[in-house]
């Protein structure tokens, strides 16, 4: 049964459907698909039908235009049914509800901000500038130590600076590897 009830509605972040869009499985209006289609994210079904093995399930998607048309195409909508399936949506997953920032900006907020150039040298490292609206670094921090590689902070923001990286290695190092392929970094939420 392909939804007769989705638990993405109970989810209060996701962005419902539109009322003017649907998607069609065997004949069958699948809203689970939908809402994973709108939200761009994966559908987890098990294996027992040949189409269900699939790391993608086609489908109908269906909308009507401004003029009262119906459009139609031909969708696949990522299915993670077995672990192959994680595998080759592994951005997906990793990717699901993180912000990609629109340019280098990694971090605003608490007095400084932090970017990480496209294709910076290294060791893996962050910019810290004073306003979002400047490209004139501030200091240079290494994300693995923490050590200020260059810049002059006061003791304030240098503790204010370290305390915030230091909590948030992780997803700076996630940051520097997708610049150094050219990919803009996610945002460093709070």
């Amino acid at each position: 049964m392909l939804d007769q009830s989705s638990p993405w509605s109970a989810l209060p972040d996701l962005i419902k459907p539109s009322e003017f869009q649907q998607i069609i499985f065997r004949g069958e209006t699948a809203t689970g698909m939908l809402w994973a289609k709108t939200n761009e994210s994966a559908i987890l079904s098990f294996a027992f039908a040949p189409d269900w093995g699939d790391g993608q399930v086609q489908a109908q998607f269906c909308e009507m235009d401004k003029v009262g048309k119906i459009i139609s195409a031909e969708i696949g909508i990522p299915n993670l049914s077995n672990p192959d399936h994680v595998t080759s949506h592994r951005d997906l997953i990793n990717n699901y509800g993180r912000t990609i920032s629109a340019s280098s900006l990694v971090y605003e907020g608490d007095g400084f901000v932090v970017r990480i150039w496209f294709n910076d040298h290294d060791p893996p490292h962050f910019h810290v500038l004073a306003r979002r609206d400047t490209s004139d670094t501030l200091a240079r921090c290494s994300i693995q130590t923490l050590d200020f590689l260059s810049g002059d902070l006061s003791p304030v923001l240098r503790r204010r600076v370290k305390d915030w990286a230091g909590a948030r290695r992780e997803r700076l190092m996630e940051a520097w590897v997708r610049c150094r392929m050219g990919k803009h970094p996610f945002f460093v939420e709070e």
